[in-house]
């Protein structure tokens, strides 16, 4: 026998295999079109992402999304919109989950939970053929394209919101190790301490672009070299203490 036709029979069997474990992993499906959540994303106030310590909290105030647990802070609009497109799922496909095998489809225990409001789903394994993932909502089992199971699984630091300062948040004085700029009563910026020239354009340019400021990322603080201090006066009258550092 040549050793193209044993890699073609080695490769037939090997997709039977697929197939088989496949059938075993999806029961006989109801053809009627089902929503994962029976909610609108608009009615959505309250987000948990099940851990086993530490969950992930995060609560609608107004039009805007804050963490509330494990860190108190702004979140990350995109990514909670992200989360939300959960309630816009509508499977063609959806099962009984009563007397099906819940290991077999890696929920007993689920891989991950995250709960809206108060409906709860489960994260199963990833099906080995069309590499979709089971979803648990109460009595139901889905199958759903597999795009947020590695955002409900990472870090909480990535819900913190990337933008330093909020959208209300003003600049009124912005202090840097090489100069400071402050806002005078006819709202002008004026310039300190400085050991060079600068324009009005450069001023505000400045200005903007702390204003505008986003990070890269988001994690623990792990100290480092300080370069010196930064301090942003709001015109709320709240200050924000920075360090500049190097690695």
């Amino acid at each position: 026998m040549s050793s193209r036709l044993l890699l073609n029979l080695f490769l037939l069997i090997f997709l039977l295999s697929l197939i088989t474990i496949s059938l075993l992993l999806v029961p006989d499906s109801q053809q009627t079109s089902t929503p994962l959540l029976a909610l609108d994303r608009n009615t959505v106030t309250r987000i948990t992402i099940k851990r086993p310590s530490n969950d992930i909290v995060l609560e609608k105030q107004a039009n805007d999304w804050f963490m509330r647990a494990p860190h108190h802070t702004r979140a990350h609009t995109f990514r909670i919109d992200r989360l939300l497109d959960l309630t816009d799922v509508i499977d063609d496909h959806s099962y009984d989950i009563n007397g099906l095998q819940l290991a077999n489809y890696g929920l007993a225990p689920p891989r991950a939970e995250i709960q809206f409001n108060d409906q709860l789903i489960q994260f199963g394994s990833s099906n080995p053929v069309n590499h979709k993932r089971y979803i648990r909502n109460q009595d139901r089992l889905f199958l759903i394209n597999d795009s947020l199971y590695p955002l409900i699984s990472s870090q909480p630091t990535s819900f913190v919101d990337l933008s330093l300062l909020a959208k209300t948040d003003r600049i009124q004085k912005l202090v840097l190790p090489e100069l400071t700029l402050s806002k005078d009563s006819q709202q002008h910026w004026t310039l300190e301490n400085a050991g060079h020239s600068f324009s009005a354009d450069q001023a505000e340019t400045l200005i903007q672009h702390w204003q505008s400021a986003q990070a890269f990322g988001v994690h623990a603080f792990m100290p480092r070299k300080q370069l010196g201090d930064i301090s942003i006066y709001l015109e709320s009258g709240d200050v924000i203490q920075l360090q500049r550092d190097i690695q």
